[in-house]
């Protein structure tokens, strides 16, 4: 397997434009974090990204093979059972995935980064296109990552195709407004990815 290439979160950002909205939401819960945003609009914003994780994730079986390599890498499952010891992967995993789990976990991994800075053998994954690098694998650590301001992140290359583990599916903002997420929820995630894409 070749070695990681350095790249530039925001060119993968770019490259997966309007398709991965997904990943502005978890940006703009982690800039909220960082900048010291009222509570109030911390846990607005957390809201909003657990609704879109459920959502995301409703009537998914748990299939370990599917988590570990598409939604939740072995890093982020070792860093929930060393917080939880004694945990399987598949309890790690549903910890993670319960009511509110995916909030704590992802406050773990930004606290994790803003200490520690960002671990190298925590890859990213993306599959090579003619118009950039498509996201595969790790949207909340390249939301850390943009948040962070970091100039490179270590990336690997698939050769997955859509539909398969790797390959998470199109989350657009029409994605958002066929999972019922109101217009205002809607304008707030538009708006900050404007703000970004300026």
């Amino acid at each position: 397997m070749d070695k990681p290439v350095k790249l530039n979160p925001r060119d993968i950002i770019k490259a997966n434009g309007t398709n991965r909205m997904d990943i502005f939401v978890r940006w703009m819960y982690v800039e909220a974090v960082l900048n010291n945003h009222s509570e109030e609009q911390i846990k607005s914003f957390g809201d909003l990204y657990c609704k879109m994780q459920d959502e995301r994730l409703t009537g998914r079986e748990i299939d370990m093979g599917i988590f570990i390599r598409g939604y939740i890498p072995h890093s982020e499952i070792a860093l929930i059972r060393n917080l939880i010891p004694n945990l399987s992967d598949k309890e790690a995993i549903q910890t993670i995935i319960s009511k509110g789990g995916w909030l704590r976990h992802f406050n773990e991994l930004i606290k994790s980064i803003k200490k520690d800075g960002y671990k190298e053998d925590s890859i990213i994954w993306c599959s090579k296109l003619e118009t950039g690098h498509k996201l595969s694998s790790g949207a909340h650590r390249l939301a850390c990552c943009l948040a962070f301001n970091f100039d490179t992140i270590p990336v690997e290359f698939s050769s997955i195709e859509k539909g398969t583990a790797l390959s998470p599916d199109d989350y657009s903002l029409e994605w958002f407004k066929e999972h019922k997420f109101s217009q205002e929820e809607i304008t707030l995630i538009e708006n900050f990815y404007n703000s970004k894409s300026e």
